[in-house]
């Protein structure tokens, strides 16, 4: 399924700009945005699609390796209420992989 709190245009869109990224010279920022939102749009994970806001993503260097970005996303309020408070996807910078995911702590 899609995310529930996506609009239908919003992730063709995002399906669309992922088809576009060109990472045969490694990831950079933006192409890590991308790929991180792809990855909420289409993950069928239960408790993602439903509770990250993709609206508010962000791209960082990773604090747990160097080669990787990492796009860190808020949650809802019915998720922070259980006390988490984002969810962060780490994409390595040469391959574009997924290397580590999953929701924090407030």
């Amino acid at each position: 399924g899609e995310a529930m709190s996506l609009r239908r245009d919003n992730v063709e869109k995002i399906k669309e700009d992922y088809k576009k990224i060109d990472i045969s010279d490694g990831v950079n920022k933006d192409d890590a945005l991308i790929i991180g939102k792809y990855f909420i749009a289409t993950h069928q994970e239960l408790n993602v699609t439903e509770n990250v806001k993709i609206e508010t993503a962000e791209v960082d260097q990773s604090g747990l390796n160097d080669d990787w970005w990492a796009v860190g996303f808020d949650t809802s309020f019915k998720f922070k209420r259980r006390g988490m408070k984002w969810y962060t996807v780490n994409i390595d910078k040469n391959t574009g992989e997924i290397k580590a995911r999953g929701f924090g702590p407030v």
